[in-house]
């Protein structure tokens, strides 16, 4: 045949060269629809294909880079000739026509994948020679073209033949330049591994018959045409046949020790283990994990996949109790196999002695000194051979085999080589490495921490408790969920305890001494096991880390980093968006991000391609999980904790203050997405848990690193996370001080911002102390003058009125107004929030008409000096429409309400916080004018964008969901208004603590809703527990003390209990005089209520007395139109009717009606209240048919505006049934939930939403 000449090809051409030839032969191998005499021509094919890509590996040909350099070392002479053969390989399949008419094959066009089941058809001895080579270059079929994936049959035997001889004489020629070369004993080695690999006697006598045929073919060959360049290599052939024939004397059993006449067992019944095939006496089963592998071995079973090997592999962090999973299932279900053999396979070395040692058991070899040397690499093919064609079931598990990831190590085993491939056989593979999984098709089993109860159940047996009181029990919970539920560790400590008395006496000091001693005490093995555990929990861990380090090093140092996040929700997008960002190199980012990349990749520019590379060689070692609910990555507790402990001091402080400037910078970056900012939360406050402790040991902090602090700091206040922003504040001051001294005006700011998260968090006290010291501070260093010590000075009054010190509060902000006045002149912007916030004291203590009046002197003069859409502006016209609310001048509060709303949503979007307040007092007075369905529509609007923006858990996201319980509550919508208050109060206790004011009213407002279901008894246990947590937290005179002594009162009142509610309503009327005054709004109200309980007691003349003196007053102080005054005349009303004082009643029911048509329109529920009323009172004068008509006109409205199944529509209903049957008139609702019942607290929470921004004032002193 002709054959190429004059090449001048390069190595790398060389390389891809080789690898079509490789791919060529592999199409025709792969062919499909042979019949049986065609299959020792295709494993001729296989065997030239198999010797092949051995001569490849053996010059490093089929691998890529460092290898192509040896090609350049070792046979730049050789390349002409190699690439002769090579060319001369390709041309035979380069002409289809040539290729199906001279060696007789005939084309399919069909898809590769199509292939499998005519490959079924072929017998089990073809199929796994051609399964055994083909893997080699399968990475390279995807890369073919179309027509060369053809598939090929054979037509003429003889002709194919011919193709072999071809073929054969090229790769002959290769080997002969390999014997050149000094290569070819690695080529024989490597195909004798191949040939050694063959697991059964039918499959080597194919294999050696073909060897023998293209021997012979090939020998003709030489003598036909020696003029050819290339002589036939016979010696390689010979050499093939050897070991074929060495391997069947293997898989015989025949091993040519002395016992060589002995056959194989026909059967093996009983075990094989190095130790026990039992759990340790204290071993916990865990119910779940134990089904899982039982399905996953059995089930695989019973559907009938029993040609095939079934593994299960049980995949898991080091400790987490694999092992002791297994040795379980083999307690359970060991009469299900013949026998079960216990494979150690932490190293070579262990499972190449188990295998030697299982042979001899199989094969009847002594086992003892003076035996003859079993070769491993005979033992192993030996013992998988055994276990084809017997039957029965077998259980084969390879414990521990953890290195199996990386080629390069010295210590990585192929796992699969050791896998018993027979079917019958059921294989366990227990791995810490997250790879292991992909070996089987079947689902792995991964085990990860205890369930608690089992954790707790480990504990007890390990520390031989025999107590069992609640401390004893909860004090056990702690210890294990100290543990991270892990197996290992909890093992251990409960041996601990169970050996040392001091602690099995009394085990609440074993935390104290685990904190203190934690890297030792996980460096112990249970003592009662010690032969079972041949490792502790740490040095587990730390042979992983020594495999990364040496595997992939930048994955070692982000394991290092990630100990000083959160252990939890370890998201990558994080370090993408603030250390990566985009592919740029690293000097294009903040110093921080710099110092951060510059000690992950030292050695490179790096990529997110690389992060996301060490994150996935971590995985590998299960030393973090990915969790796929959370697209984040986990890492097990005492993981996290010992890549802290495994660290220098100094070295911790230097990872913590990295890390700490990496997440400063986060907070900076992502300012609109709440949810990414919650997320930062936790990791944010662990590396600065470990930073304070570092740097307390360590000595001061330099000032860059204090403004690291600042940042976090201000942005959890910015968040509404009072209580991390206290703890991160506080070292702040502490830090400034010592760094600036105590008097340095920015240590002062850090005072101020400091007393402003108390103010937050409901420490008042707290709050006033600081503030007071900052101001004496401002006033000896700057002078009393001073903007600072005016701002102060503001902070100061509005933590008094916080504490409803309002008279106080005034004073104070009169005076930094007056002197903002003088110093920054009456248009400063200063002035004007000092304006601002005397106006909301002054409306807080009632006095709405100079409160109004000073708030629309506000409004001008912002509009003049900042203009119309300026924020401080917008909070003008807000605050203005809140006193108009007050006073019960509703429309013109709504329409102010709607102009800010409009404004905020030009100014700042739809989505700033502000114009969410806006949105939520524009509500909220609609409420009040009893167009419910529109403020819930409002309402819910303003929820969703809370969540959106602030996120679910942030203080003004829970004001709107009680504002919007709130008016579900006037709706009638009692489920769905608990449900809401349940939720708004479970998130409080949350995020502010079971004492946080907001968290009382949360409380309150609960209970009430309660109250409106007549849940009576549980509404009064609630009402009582916020009593008395308002007293311990706010003082007996607080005005949110007062309102639930009021509420408390009514409820009793609702249950009958008139002689309690009229005591306490006595109570809180005589504190409201006290504290707010005769005249206050609130004293008001509760004289209404007191007069009340009194009318439902039969006290009707006292009752008639109190609620004349509370409508004079009304009339007076709040005007004769204002909601409050209708309410008071309604009451009156209805307690001359009791008296039977009907046309007084009447009269005064009439003016009630028509002046509530007048102000809060005839649809509004307290108008149809004094319908109701009114039609009461005729009836019980005889006036029959006015009282029907009006009855009717009421329920109609009743109906039309709250619906026809709420609760006052019902009632309205009942009145108009009572009517036609003349039978007695319910009164409907005297209006006292209207003018007491919880009024106040909604009030404060919609002006606490936007009161807020007012202490900003202090935003210029921090700034």
């Amino acid at each position: 045949m002709a054959e190429p000449i004059g090449l001048a090809i390069g190595v790398v051409g060389l390389a891809g060269l080789f690898s079509t030839c490789v791919e060529y032969m592999d199409y025709i191998s792969l062919g499909r629809d042979y019949g049986k005499d065609y299959e020792l021509s295709l494993t001729k094919i296989i065997l030239l294909k198999a010797r092949l890509n051995a001569w490849g590996e053996s010059l490093c040909v089929v691998q890529e880079g460092r290898e192509l350099a040896v090609l350049r070392d070792c046979w730049f002479q050789e390349k002409d000739a190699v690439g002769r053969c090579l060319l001369g390989i390709k041309t035979i399949f380069d002409d289809t026509t040539q290729i199906e008419m001279k060696y007789g094959l005939e084309p399919f066009n069909t898809d590769r994948h199509s292939l499998s089941h005519s490959q079924g058809q072929r017998s089990g001895a073809f199929r796994q020679i051609e399964d055994k080579f083909k893997s080699r270059i399968q990475g390279r079929q995807e890369d073919a073209s179309m027509w060369k994936k053809t598939c090929w049959a054979i037509r003429d035997k003889k002709k194919f033949d011919s193709l072999i001889a071809d073929l054969a004489f090229y790769v002959d020629g290769l080997e002969k330049l390999s014997d050149r070369l000094q290569v070819l004993g690695l080529q024989r080695r490597l195909l004798e591994v191949e040939i050694r690999a063959i697991t059964d006697t039918n499959t080597l006598r194919m294999l050696e018959d073909a060897s023998a045929q293209t021997r012979t073919a090939l020998l003709s060959r030489e003598s036909t045409d020696k003029d050819s360049g290339a002589r036939g290599n016979t010696s390689g052939h010979t050499y093939i046949g050897t070991i074929i024939k060495d391997r069947a004397k293997v898989l015989n059993g025949n091993l040519g020790l002395q016992e060589s006449n002995l056959a194989a067992r026909a059967d093996y019944v009983g075990q094989y283990s190095k130790s026990s095939l039992r759990p340790v006496a204290n071993y916990v089963p865990r119910p779940k994990l134990h089904q899982k592998i039982r399905e996953q071995l059995h089930n695989s079973t019973d559907d009938g996949v029993k040609d095939v090997r079934i593994l299960v592999v049980v995949w898991g962090l080091g400790g987490a109790g694999k092992s002791q999973l297994v040795l379980n299932y083999i307690q359970e279900y060991r009469q299900d196999y013949s026998a079960v053999f216990w494979i150690e396979g932490g190293s070579k070395e262990s499972i190449e002695r188990d295998y030697i040692q299982i042979y001899r058991l199989l094969y009847g070899r002594p086992i003892g000194a003076g035996q003859e040397i079993v070769k491993v690499e005979d033992a192993v093919p030996a013992v998988k051979s055994w276990f084809h064609g017997r039957e029965g079931r077998w259980l084969v598990v390879l414990d521990s085999a953890d290195t199996i990831d990386n080629l390069q190590d010295p210590s990585y085993i192929d796992i699969e080589y050791f896998m018993p491939d027979a079917p019958g056989v059921h294989v366990v593979v227990t791995s810490r490495s997250a790879t292991a999984k992909e070996m089987t098709v079947l689902e792995a089993v991964e085990v990860a921490d205890m369930e608690p109860a089992e954790a707790v159940a480990l504990f007890r047996r390990g520390a031989k408790l025999q107590e069992e009181g609640q401390e004893i029990r909860t004090e056990v919970a702690q210890i294990v969920k100290e543990l991270g539920y892990l197996a290992l560790a909890i093992t251990l400590a409960g041996s601990y305890i169970s050996v040392t008395h001091r602690l099995s006496s009394d085990i609440r000091k074993y935390l104290p001494e685990y904190r203190q001693r934690r890297k030792e005490l996980l460096r112990q093995r249970p003592q009662q096991h010690i032969h079972r555990y041949g490792e502790s929990v740490l040095s587990t861990w730390e042979a992983s880390f020594d495999a990364i380090a040496h595997q992939h090093p930048a994955a070692s140092r982000l394991l290092s980093v990630l100990a000083f996040m959160n252990f939890d929700d370890i998201f990558i997008s994080l370090f993408n968006r603030n250390v990566i960002h985009i592919i740029e190199p690293p000097e294009t980012l903040s110093l921080s991000a710099q110092r951060w990349w510059s000690y992950i990749f030292p050695e490179t520019d790096g990529n997110s391609y690389e992060l996301e590379s060490a994150f996935q060689t971590l995985q590998t070692y299960s030393l973090i999980q990915w969790r796929s609910d959370q697209r984040s990555y986990s890492m097990h507790k005492l993981v996290h904790i010992w890549g802290q402990d495994r660290l220098e001091a100094t070295r911790q402080e230097q990872l913590s203050s990295l890390t700490l400037e990496l997440l400063a910078d986060a907070t900076a970056d992502y300012q609109s997405d709440s949810s990414y900012r919650l997320r930062l939360v936790p990791h944010i406050m662990v590396s600065f848990g470990i930073y304070s402790q570092t740097h307390d040991s360590m000595g001061e902090t330099t000032g860059d690193r204090l403004t690291t602090i600042k940042r976090i700091g201000d942005f959890l206040y910015t968040i509404g996370r009072w209580t991390e922003a206290y703890n991160i504040r506080v070292f702040y001051f502490q830090g400034m001080r010592k760094f600036l001294g105590v008097e340095h005006p920015d240590t002062l700011t850090s005072m101020n911002n400091l007393a402003e998260v108390l103010d937050h968090q409901g420490k008042y006290k707290e709050a006033e102390e600081m503030h007071r010291q900052a101001l004496a501070l401002k006033e000896t260093v700057l002078g009393k003058e001073h903007p600072d010590t005016l701002t102060s000075m503001n902070n100061l009054a509005w933590v008094l009125g916080s504490q409803g010190r309002y008279e106080e509060a005034e004073e104070i902000h009169r005076q930094a107004l007056a002197l903002r006045e003088t110093v920054l002149g009456k248009e400063h912007p200063d002035t004007l929030m000092s304006m601002n916030n005397l106006a909301l004291v002054l409306d807080s203590q009632g006095k709405y008409e100079e409160a109004e009046e000073m708030h629309r002197q506000a409004l001008a003069l912002r509009e003049t000096v900042l203009g119309k859409e300026h924020p401080d502006t917008l909070m003008s016209m807000n605050n203005l429409a809140l006193v108009l609310d007050s006073q019960g001048k509703y429309e013109e509060a709504e329409e102010m309400h709607r102009q800010t709303l409009a404004l905020s949503e030009t100014v700042l979007g739809k989505e700033h916080p502000d114009t969410l307040t806006s949105m939520n007092n524009l509500a909220s007075v609609l409420g009040r004018q009893g167009r419910y369905e529109e403020a819930e529509e409002i309402h819910r609007q303003a929820l969703a964008l809370y969540k959106t923006v602030l996120g679910k858990e942030h203080p003004d996201t829970l004001t709107s969901m009680n504002n919007l319980a709130e008016v579900l509550n006037h709706q009638g919508k009692y489920k769905e208004a608990e449900e809401m208050h349940r939720q708004a109060l479970a998130l409080y206790k949350t995020v502010l603590g079971k004492e946080h004011p907001h968290t009382l009213t949360s409380i309150n407002n609960l209970a009430l809703i309660l109250d409106s279901q007549g849940k009576y008894e549980e509404a009064e246990e609630m009402h009582r527990q916020t009593l008395a947590l308002y007293k311990t937290v706010l003082g007996k005179e607080h005005p949110h003390t007062l309102t639930s002594m009021n509420n408390l009162a009514l409820v009793l009142d609702s249950q009958g209990k008139y002689e309690e509610a009229e005591e306490m309503h006595r109570q809180t009327l005589a504190l409201y005089k006290t504290v707010l005054g005769k005249e206050h709004p609130d004293t008001l109200t509760s004289m209404n209520n007191l007069a009340e309980v009194l009318n439902h007691q039969g006290k009707y003349k006292e009752a008639e007395e109190m609620h004349r003196q509370a409508l004079a007053l009304c009339e007076r102080v709040l005007g004769k139109e204002h909601p409050h005054t209708l309410t008071s005349m309604n009451n009156l009303a209805s307690v001359l009717d009791s008296q039977g004082k009907y046309k007084e009643a009447e009269e005064m029911h009439r003016q009630a009606l028509a002046l509530r048509e007048t102000v809060l329109g005839k649809e509004h529920p307290h108008t149809l209240t004094s319908m109701n009323n009114l039609a009461s009172v005729l009836d019980s004068q005889g006036k029959y048919e006015e009282a029907e008509e009006m009855h009717r006109q009421a329920l109609a409205l009743y109906k039309t505006v709250l619906g026809k199944e709420h609760p006052d529509t019902l009632t309205s209903m009942n009145n108009l049934a009572s009517e036609q049957s003349r039978d007695p008139i319910m009164v409907l609702d005297r209006d006292t939930d209207s003018s007491g019942n919880g009024i106040s607290e909604e009030q404060d929470g919609n002006q606490g939403s936007l009161s807020t921004p007012s202490t900003s004032v202090a935003g210029s002193d921090a700034g």
